[in-house]
């Protein structure tokens, strides 16, 4: 069974502990939706064997208007995390999807 713990807001705020020991307490495993920030290398590792599908939601491709709308993100730690989280569901094999907000602000007509 899969389970998706949030659609609408950021899983990870919530304690990745609890997360994974429900997921195997109820033998789950995850559709994750995620906007990268607290999806730091060691949490993506303890959920990895749980993960079923992971899908990056970034605010904006471009510094400027990421670190504009989503304070006090960091772009060059989102990079780095998103970088990670690919090549780790590379090697393992997970599914993954990374969707780019568009909004005025990020998109040249």
């Amino acid at each position: 069974t899969v389970w998706t713990p949030s659609a609408t807001s950021e899983p990870l705020a919530n304690d990745p502990e609890k997360l994974l020991a429900f997921c195997e307490q109820h033998q789950l495993f995850l559709e994750l939706i995620t906007n990268v920030m607290l999806l730091k290398p060691a949490v993506l590792d303890k959920l990895m064997p749980r993960i079923q599908r992971l899908t990056l939601s970034i605010d904006s491709h471009e510094r400027e208007v990421l670190e504009r709308v989503r304070r006090p993100v960091k772009y060059d730690v989102l990079v780095e995390h998103a970088r990670y989280a690919l090549a780790r569901c590379n090697e393992a094999n997970v599914a993954t999807n990374v969707h780019i907000v568009l909004m005025m602000e990020n998109v040249r007509v």
